[in-house]
Protein backbone atom coordinates (compact mmCIF):
# COMPACT_ATOMS: atom_id res chain seq x y z
CA UNK A 1 0.00 0.00 0.00
CA UNK A 2 1.66 3.40 -1.11
CA UNK A 3 2.06 5.99 1.31
CA UNK A 4 0.00 8.79 1.24
CA UNK A 5 1.78 12.02 -0.47
CA UNK A 6 1.74 15.77 0.77
CA UNK A 7 -0.95 16.65 -1.16
CA UNK A 8 -2.88 13.83 -0.15
CA UNK A 9 -2.80 14.89 3.26
CA UNK A 10 -3.04 18.07 2.46
CA UNK A 11 -6.66 17.78 0.76
CA UNK A 12 -7.74 15.14 3.83
CA UNK A 13 -6.96 17.79 6.57
CA UNK A 14 -8.70 20.67 4.29
CA UNK A 15 -11.47 18.21 3.86
CA UNK A 16 -11.67 17.63 7.69
CA UNK A 17 -11.65 21.06 8.35
CA UNK A 18 -14.47 21.83 6.02
CA UNK A 19 -16.59 19.57 7.64
CA UNK A 20 -15.77 20.42 11.40
CA UNK A 21 -17.14 24.09 10.02
CA UNK A 22 -20.03 23.15 9.18
CA UNK A 23 -20.47 21.15 12.23
CA UNK A 24 -19.30 24.09 14.38
CA UNK A 25 -21.98 26.69 12.35
CA UNK A 26 -24.38 24.51 12.53
CA UNK A 27 -24.12 24.21 16.39
CA UNK A 28 -23.76 27.86 16.71
CA UNK A 29 -26.83 28.60 14.75
CA UNK A 30 -29.26 26.42 17.28
CA UNK A 31 -27.60 27.54 20.22
CA UNK A 32 -28.28 31.44 18.51
CA UNK A 33 -32.27 29.98 18.11
CA UNK A 34 -32.29 28.24 21.34
CA UNK A 35 -31.38 31.95 22.97
CA UNK A 36 -34.14 33.20 21.31
CA UNK A 37 -36.63 31.11 22.06
CA UNK A 38 -35.37 31.57 25.62
CA UNK A 39 -35.71 35.42 25.86
CA UNK A 40 -39.17 35.40 23.60
CA UNK A 41 -41.44 32.61 24.45
CA UNK A 42 -39.44 30.20 27.21
CA UNK A 43 -42.12 27.84 26.83
CA UNK A 44 -43.05 24.77 27.63
CA UNK A 45 -40.49 25.06 30.17
CA UNK A 46 -39.57 21.48 30.06
CA UNK A 47 -38.16 21.72 26.38
CA UNK A 48 -36.38 25.12 26.79
CA UNK A 49 -34.77 23.33 29.84
CA UNK A 50 -33.76 20.20 28.73
CA UNK A 51 -32.39 22.15 25.10
CA UNK A 52 -30.42 24.68 27.20
CA UNK A 53 -28.64 22.26 29.31
CA UNK A 54 -28.04 19.91 26.43
CA UNK A 55 -25.87 22.52 24.49
CA UNK A 56 -22.46 22.86 26.59
CA UNK A 57 -22.56 19.43 27.24
CA UNK A 58 -23.42 17.98 23.32
CA UNK A 59 -20.58 21.05 22.37
CA UNK A 60 -18.27 19.52 24.34
CA UNK A 61 -18.74 15.76 23.22
CA UNK A 62 -18.28 17.36 19.81
CA UNK A 63 -14.72 18.96 20.47
CA UNK A 64 -14.06 15.40 21.71
CA UNK A 65 -14.78 14.20 18.71
CA UNK A 66 -13.22 16.18 16.21
CA UNK A 67 -9.76 16.01 18.57
CA UNK A 68 -9.45 19.49 18.92
CA UNK A 69 -9.66 20.67 15.65
CA UNK A 70 -12.77 22.98 16.96
CA UNK A 71 -12.02 24.83 19.61
CA UNK A 72 -13.74 27.12 22.17
CA UNK A 73 -12.83 30.30 21.72
CA UNK A 74 -11.53 31.20 18.33
CA UNK A 75 -7.95 32.88 18.42
CA UNK A 76 -6.57 35.68 16.30
CA UNK A 77 -5.92 34.43 12.67
CA UNK A 78 -6.85 30.84 13.32
CA UNK A 79 -8.70 28.93 11.03
CA UNK A 80 -9.99 26.79 13.22
CA UNK A 81 -14.13 26.83 13.89
CA UNK A 82 -15.14 27.50 17.36
CA UNK A 83 -17.67 26.78 19.67
CA UNK A 84 -18.16 29.47 22.08
CA UNK A 85 -21.60 30.16 21.29
CA UNK A 86 -22.92 26.83 22.57
CA UNK A 87 -22.43 27.97 26.10
CA UNK A 88 -24.70 30.60 25.77
CA UNK A 89 -28.04 28.52 26.20
CA UNK A 90 -26.92 27.57 29.62
CA UNK A 91 -26.08 31.14 30.83
CA UNK A 92 -29.46 33.09 29.65
CA UNK A 93 -31.61 30.05 30.66
CA UNK A 94 -29.85 30.74 34.09
CA UNK A 95 -30.73 34.05 34.00
CA UNK A 96 -34.29 33.02 33.02
CA UNK A 97 -35.40 31.05 35.57
CA UNK A 98 -33.58 33.37 37.94
CA UNK A 99 -36.55 36.22 36.70
CA UNK A 100 -39.25 33.87 36.18
CA UNK A 101 -39.13 31.74 38.93
CA UNK A 102 -39.14 33.24 42.18
CA UNK A 103 -37.88 30.92 45.21
CA UNK A 104 -38.75 31.22 48.83
CA UNK A 105 -36.66 29.67 50.46
CA UNK A 106 -32.70 28.85 49.62
CA UNK A 107 -31.41 26.40 51.99
CA UNK A 108 -31.49 23.37 49.94
CA UNK A 109 -30.00 24.88 46.90
CA UNK A 110 -26.59 25.82 47.45
CA UNK A 111 -25.30 22.18 48.26
CA UNK A 112 -26.92 20.69 45.40
CA UNK A 113 -25.50 24.11 42.95
CA UNK A 114 -22.26 23.34 44.58
CA UNK A 115 -22.18 19.23 43.91
CA UNK A 116 -22.97 20.22 39.85
CA UNK A 117 -20.51 23.04 39.63
CA UNK A 118 -17.58 20.47 41.04
CA UNK A 119 -19.10 17.61 38.60
CA UNK A 120 -19.11 19.68 35.42
CA UNK A 121 -15.87 21.32 36.25
CA UNK A 122 -14.25 18.03 36.42
CA UNK A 123 -15.78 17.06 33.21
CA UNK A 124 -14.46 20.45 31.63
CA UNK A 125 -10.92 19.35 33.21
CA UNK A 126 -11.30 16.05 32.04
CA UNK A 127 -11.22 16.95 28.80
CA UNK A 128 -9.16 20.05 29.06
CA UNK A 129 -6.60 18.84 26.60
CA UNK A 130 -9.15 18.74 23.44
CA UNK A 131 -10.79 21.97 24.98
CA UNK A 132 -7.42 23.62 25.21
CA UNK A 133 -7.89 24.85 28.29
CA UNK A 134 -5.04 26.56 30.14
CA UNK A 135 -3.75 25.68 33.32
CA UNK A 136 -3.55 29.65 34.63
CA UNK A 137 -6.05 31.12 37.47
CA UNK A 138 -8.11 33.10 34.99
CA UNK A 139 -8.71 30.13 33.03
CA UNK A 140 -9.69 27.68 36.44
CA UNK A 141 -11.52 30.83 37.11
CA UNK A 142 -14.20 30.89 34.25
CA UNK A 143 -14.20 27.38 34.22
CA UNK A 144 -16.15 27.68 37.82
CA UNK A 145 -18.12 30.95 37.00
CA UNK A 146 -19.69 29.15 33.87
CA UNK A 147 -20.06 25.90 35.60
CA UNK A 148 -21.80 27.93 38.83
CA UNK A 149 -24.13 29.86 36.46
CA UNK A 150 -24.94 26.97 34.45
CA UNK A 151 -25.43 24.96 38.03
CA UNK A 152 -27.76 27.30 39.26
CA UNK A 153 -29.89 27.40 36.23
CA UNK A 154 -30.31 23.39 36.12
CA UNK A 155 -31.27 23.37 39.37
CA UNK A 156 -33.93 25.93 39.50
CA UNK A 157 -35.19 25.04 36.35
CA UNK A 158 -35.30 20.93 37.36
CA UNK A 159 -36.87 22.04 40.60
CA UNK A 160 -39.33 24.25 39.02
CA UNK A 161 -40.95 23.13 35.60
CA UNK A 162 -41.26 19.68 36.14
CA UNK A 163 -42.19 20.05 39.68
CA UNK A 164 -45.95 18.44 39.91
CA UNK A 165 -46.59 19.03 43.80
CA UNK A 166 -49.81 20.26 45.06
CA UNK A 167 -49.55 24.41 46.31
CA UNK A 168 -50.25 25.75 49.02
CA UNK A 169 -52.10 28.72 48.33
CA UNK A 170 -52.79 32.46 50.09
CA UNK A 171 -54.53 35.78 49.96
CA UNK A 172 -52.17 38.82 49.79
CA UNK A 173 -52.14 42.75 48.48
CA UNK A 174 -50.27 43.89 45.86
CA UNK A 175 -48.17 47.37 47.32
CA UNK A 176 -46.20 48.24 44.62
CA UNK A 177 -45.03 47.02 40.86
CA UNK A 178 -42.49 47.90 38.10
CA UNK A 179 -40.96 46.77 34.96
CA UNK A 180 -37.53 46.10 35.37
CA UNK A 181 -35.29 46.29 32.21
CA UNK A 182 -32.07 44.92 33.61
CA UNK A 183 -31.27 42.23 31.03
CA UNK A 184 -34.29 40.28 30.33
CA UNK A 185 -37.10 42.48 30.63
CA UNK A 186 -39.55 41.15 33.81
CA UNK A 187 -42.58 42.42 36.01
CA UNK A 188 -42.43 42.64 39.81
CA UNK A 189 -44.83 43.35 42.06
CA UNK A 190 -44.05 43.52 45.81
CA UNK A 191 -46.95 41.84 48.07
CA UNK A 192 -47.90 40.87 51.79
CA UNK A 193 -45.76 38.14 52.95
CA UNK A 194 -47.68 34.82 53.26
CA UNK A 195 -45.07 34.05 55.94
CA UNK A 196 -45.66 34.83 59.30
CA UNK A 197 -43.62 37.81 58.99
CA UNK A 198 -44.79 41.18 58.72
CA UNK A 199 -42.00 41.39 55.07
CA UNK A 200 -43.09 42.84 51.93
CA UNK A 201 -42.11 40.00 49.23
CA UNK A 202 -41.12 40.60 46.00
CA UNK A 203 -42.29 38.45 42.42
CA UNK A 204 -42.13 37.78 39.34
CA UNK A 205 -45.27 38.04 37.08
CA UNK A 206 -45.79 37.82 33.41
CA UNK A 207 -47.19 40.66 31.73
CA UNK A 208 -50.91 39.82 31.49
CA UNK A 209 -51.83 39.28 34.66
CA UNK A 210 -48.61 42.48 35.87
CA UNK A 211 -51.28 45.17 33.38
CA UNK A 212 -54.62 43.72 35.15
CA UNK A 213 -53.48 43.68 39.21
CA UNK A 214 -53.70 47.22 40.65
CA UNK A 215 -52.17 48.32 43.38
CA UNK A 216 -53.71 47.56 46.45
CA UNK A 217 -56.07 45.02 44.14
CA UNK A 218 -55.96 41.39 45.97
CA UNK A 219 -53.90 38.71 44.68
CA UNK A 220 -53.43 34.52 45.05
CA UNK A 221 -50.31 33.20 46.11
CA UNK A 222 -49.66 29.65 45.67
CA UNK A 223 -46.50 28.05 47.50
CA UNK A 224 -44.62 25.00 45.38
CA UNK A 225 -42.89 22.58 47.49
CA UNK A 226 -40.52 21.60 44.19
CA UNK A 227 -38.43 18.94 43.16
CA UNK A 228 -35.75 18.89 45.28
CA UNK A 229 -37.76 20.24 47.97
CA UNK A 230 -37.00 23.92 47.18
CA UNK A 231 -40.36 26.22 47.75
CA UNK A 232 -41.23 28.36 44.84
CA UNK A 233 -44.40 30.96 44.77
CA UNK A 234 -46.39 31.82 41.82
CA UNK A 235 -49.04 34.53 41.97
CA UNK A 236 -52.17 34.34 40.25
CA UNK A 237 -55.49 36.44 40.07
CA UNK A 238 -57.17 36.39 43.61
CA UNK A 239 -59.91 33.37 43.78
Amino acid sequence: MENKTASDCSAETYNKLKKAHLTAKLLNYISVAIVVWICKFPKPYEYVLIASLAMPIVGIIVIRYWKGLIKIELKRNSINPNLLPVFLPGIIYACRVKFDFCINEYSNVWLLVGILTLAFSTFFLVNKRFLEIDNTYQGMLRILIFSFVYSYGAVIGINCAFDKSKPEIFKSVVHYKRVNNVGVKSYEIEVSSWKKDSKIQKLSIDKALYDQLPVGGNVSIYVFKGIFNIPWVEADYAQ
